[in-house]
């Protein structure tokens, strides 16, 4: 099964948005897109509820499903943004990082995360 941090990874690396970034506070149209895209692939490849996935993002659970809609809507509109979005969603099913690889991403994240909670 394809883990929160492995999706938060593999949008940041397909983009070119650092891990803080999708991960944090900032709004430009570009690494809010990009991050739309990872709560998508978070709802669509996890069983996790919407309330953990915002919990992830640092958001509110009532805007989860806001940007899921909007990535839904955009793949609907643009045949190469969909995809996109299926060939991340190939990458995260054929890229099962080793065990070790998985704690070293997930402790990157964790820290990402206690760097943007001690920020606010």
């Amino acid at each position: 099964m394809t883990t929160l941090e492995a999706i938060v990874h593999a949008v940041s690396a397909w983009y070119d948005v650092g891990v803080d970034e999708v991960l944090g506070e900032r709004r430009t149209a570009h690494v809010t897109r990009v991050r739309h895209v990872a709560i998508w692939l978070a709802r669509r490849t996890t069983e996790r509820s919407l309330r953990e996935i915002a919990e992830l993002f640092g958001r509110d659970p009532t805007s989860i499903w806001p940007a899921i809609e909007n990535v839904w809507k955009r793949a609907a509109d643009d045949e190469a943004f969909a995809g996109e979005l299926a060939t991340l969603m190939e990458r995260l099913r054929s890229d099962a990082p080793p065990p070790e690889a998985a704690a070293a991403a997930g402790a990157e994240i964790d820290h990402a995360i206690e760097a943007l909670q001690r920020a606010r």
